[in-house]
């Protein structure tokens, strides 16, 4: 009879309230866990992001040290029967020679009627030096809207983008406008559509052939920003390859409040430094130093780190 009663109550099980107690405990344990989680496959993603920029750095080095100058952004103006970009020219030096080989440098790469087939189709593909992890567009072929992107179609989301600092042609940019265009945001005589020094404030041009040399960036390679992260499907013409407005300029601020992420067709309101990272976004600097940079940096501040020569090096900050 006395193990009767043992099996009995041996099999009686869990009661309700038990039941839901054991749940209690199981869900606040996944609350308190999963932010930790999160947090941590952030942290792996920013620390991939630092490293795409110090990839690119070495990259753009290592071209200035061949070539004695950096490449251009876009040759988009003024020769656009031979439009490339900057991305094509580190090819190399980011292992991918057999690509750049292929490459047909003496026509441009758009699949309209003016276009090359073959680089066209060699040129629709992933770039993992281009896919920050952060980005959930980091590897998609088309813009925010689905739609795809201004002379090239299909072709991969750029995530960082050269700066051209304060530059601007046919209106600053909008945080700048709304100042009343001071001049460290808007530097008089300077345009995108200019291959001369004297018109390109940044290391990189907005859409034209000018080159930098090491000895233009007078500010000091450490107070120069080089290139950025930018959320190029926001962009219309925010891809890889897509030989248009590969310069971000310092007209608009960082992650700014005038972005308008869902329209790719305001390409002057996306142009700016922006990412998907909570508080700011990172910054490749002249001498190959990856930083993040908080998006409230005071803005003459940030301006002025955009310029290689306008005699104003910020220093730290």
């Amino acid at each position: 009879m006395a193990s009767s009663r043992f099996e009995r109550r041996w099999l009686r099980g869990f009661t309700l309230i038990e039941l839901l107690v054991v749940i209690a405990i199981i869900a606040v344990l996944i609350a308190l866990l999963l932010p930790a989680v999160q947090q941590a496959r952030e942290a792996a993603r920013r620390s991939q992001c630092t490293n795409n920029l110090k990839q690119l750095g070495l990259a753009l080095h290592n071209y200035h040290d061949n070539a004695l100058t950096f490449p251009y952004s876009s040759s988009a103006v003024p020769q656009w029967s031979v439009a490339h970009t900057w991305n094509e020219f580190i090819l190399p030096y980011i292992d991918n020679a057999p690509l750049y080989n292929k490459i047909n440098f003496n026509v441009h790469n758009s699949d309209n009627s003016n276009g090359n087939p073959t680089n066209f189709a060699l040129l629709t593909q992933q770039m993992r030096f281009q896919q920050c992890p952060s980005n959930p567009f980091g590897n998609s072929l088309l813009q925010i809207d689905g739609g795809g992107f201004d002379q090239f179609g299909k072709n991969q989301v750029e995530c960082y983008a050269p700066c051209s600092g304060s530059q601007f042609s046919d209106g600053a940019g909008p945080d700048c406008a709304a100042l009343g265009t001071p001049n460290w945001c808007a530097t008089p005589g300077t345009d995108w559509n200019n291959a001369a020094a004297g018109a390109n404030p940044g290391i990189f041009g907005g859409r034209n052939v000018y080159v930098c040399r090491m000895r233009d960036i007078t500010d000091g390679t450490s107070n120069t920003m080089m290139v950025g992260e930018r959320r190029g499907e926001s962009m219309h013409h925010g891809a890889t390859f897509t030989w248009n407005f590969q310069g971000a300029y310092t007209g608009q601020k960082l992650n700014s409040p005038t972005a308008t992420w869902k329209t790719p067709n305001n390409y002057k309101q996306n142009m700016g430094f922006s990412s998907h990272h909570t508080g700011g976004a990172y910054i490749l600097f002249g001498d190959g130093r990856v930083k993040f940079i908080s998006e409230n940096i005071d803005y003459i501040s940030y301006c002025r780190l955009g310029d290689k020569g306008d005699g104003n090096p910020v220093g730290e900050f």
